[in-house]
């Protein structure tokens, strides 16, 4: 699948993303592919989460995306590639998602139904799925009246990514003051390009009113001061038959500073859903 997206538009053969595992072997253990959001690794994002899978049995996979360039075609490509690899060995892959990596899960599911069967659980971590789900801001609504008036095309938004990327994230964790350089780093390193192709991606969407249902479980995390408000947050948890939801303290991408909260949700989910699966 990734070498046909990438013959089919050779621009998007620099947008692969990269795959690697938590030390040790992967056994009997199920994967549970971490996908983060616009500008931090997922080593970064996830760190105090990673050692909560391990714990609970499965394999943390731990998956960057390209600085160069980003597709969700190459994206939705490459995990059902590693979902059919050897090292998954035909069992289920679980799915960890924040901001983009959230939304990104989504698209997997409803654009490639046949990913269904291949995932276990998912948790979504302040999700978004499309310009209909950010809280109003300036940013946003400038967006959203550009779409409307039909001005939202890739090269539009690539054009105004060097005034807009520094009001994308307005405040980082607190926990992450302490790798405060490699955070920096971590955005210098990401191209105009490619973060405006990530933004794209979602605010070229239609609403996800309009999609089908999903049954797989699944867990959405929100935090108090998210970028999506709640209404929208119960539309997109709508779109699974039978959601799990919790609001947590902090802000949009708090998974550091606000994980006393989220890894007991994590704890609980995985077990209840591992239990009810013994028992079926």
């Amino acid at each position: 699948r990734t070498r046909t997206v990438a013959e089919g538009d050779l621009n998007r053969r620099t947008a692969r993303t990269t795959f690697s595992s938590t030390p040790g072997e992967f056994g009997d253990k199920s994967p549970t592919i971490l996908l983060p959001g616009t500008f931090i690794s997922a080593s970064q994002t996830f760190q105090e989460q990673i050692p909560v899978i391990e714990r609970l049995g499965d394999k943390p996979v731990l998956a960057d995306y390209s600085n160069s360039s980003f597709s969700e075609a190459m994206l939705r490509a490459q995990l059902l590639d590693f979902m059919d690899s050897v090292l998954v060995g035909g069992k289920k892959v679980n799915l960890m998602g924040a901001s983009l990596g959230a939304t990104s899960i989504l698209d997997l599911l409803l654009e490639e139904p046949e990913a269904r069967d291949r995932v276990g659980k998912i948790v979504l971590m302040g999700a978004l799925y499309s310009s209909h789900d950010f809280k109003p801001s300036g940013l946003n609504n400038g967006l959203r009246k550009a779409k409307q008036m039909g001005l939202v095309r890739e090269p539009f938004v690539r054009a105004v990514m060097p005034l807009a990327r520094s009001r994308i994230k307005v405040e980082h964790d607190p926990e992450l003051a302490l790798h405060k350089e490699a955070i920096h780093e971590s955005r210098r390193n990401v191209s105009n390009r490619a973060l405006s192709e990530r933004l794209y991606s979602i605010f070229k969407r239609g609403s996800i009113e309009v999609r089908e249902r999903i049954e797989i479980p699944a867990l959405f995390i929100f935090w108090q001061k998210d970028e999506s408000i709640a209404p929208r947050q119960g539309v997109m948890t709508n779109v699974v038959t039978d959601p799990s939801m919790s609001i947590v303290s902090g802000n949009h991408g708090w998974t550091l500073r606000s994980s006393p909260e989220i890894n007991p949700q994590l704890e609980l989910f995985f077990k209840t859903e591992n239990e009810e699966l013994l028992a079926a």
